[in-house]
C-alpha cells in the first residue's frame, strides 16, 4: 500500500512539473519581450479578424479604462491603432500567468499566439500536449 502513494506522488509531482513549466514559459514569453511589435499585431489581427468588435485590454489583461477611470466600450476592429492592439497582447499574455489551473486549455485556443511563437523558435503547443497528456493518465 505505502509502495502505491509513493508512486502516485511522484506522479502527481511530475504533471505538476509539465504545468510548472509552461507557466514559467508563458512568464517568461510576456516579461522578457520575446514577442516583437510586429508578431504582437500579427496576433491581435489573426485571432479579431472575424470579430467586429473587440473588448480592448491594457498590459495588466484589464479592460482599457479612459481618462476618467471608465471601462472603455469594446471598439471596431479595424479602428484599433497598432499601441492598442500590442497592449493586448501582452494584456492576455499577463492573464494567462495568472491562472494557472486552466493555462494549457486557455493557451490551446490561441492558435494565433501559438503559431508566432513556433515561429520564433518556441513550441509551447508541445509543451500543453505534454500537460495534457499527463493529466489524463
Amino acid at each position: 500500500m505505502e509502495r502505491f502513494k509513493i508512486q502516485n506522488n511522484s506522479k502527481v509531482e511530475e504533471n505538476s512539473d509539465k504545468y510548472s513549466d509552461l507557466l514559467k514559459k508563458v512568464r517568461e514569453i510576456h516579461g522578457n519581450f520575446v514577442l516583437d511589435s510586429n508578431d504582437m499585431e500579427t496576433v491581435f489581427n489573426e485571432k479579431y479578424k472575424d470579430s467586429g468588435v473587440v473588448q480592448l485590454l491594457d498590459a495588466e489583461g484589464q479592460a482599457l479604462m479612459d481618462m476618467n477611470g471608465k471601462r472603455v466600450e469594446p471598439i471596431e476592429f479595424e479602428k484599433i491603432d497598432s499601441h492598442n492592439k500590442q497592449a493586448h497582447i501582452r494584456g492576455l499574455l499577463y492573464k494567462f500567468t495568472l491562472n494557472p489551473v486552466s493555462l494549457a486549455d486557455n493557451l490551446a485556443k490561441e492558435t494565433a499566439l501559438l503559431r508566432v511563437l513556433k515561429t520564433n523558435g518556441i513550441d509551447l503547443e508541445k509543451m500543453i500536449d505534454e500537460c495534457k497528456k499527463q493529466n489524463q493518465e
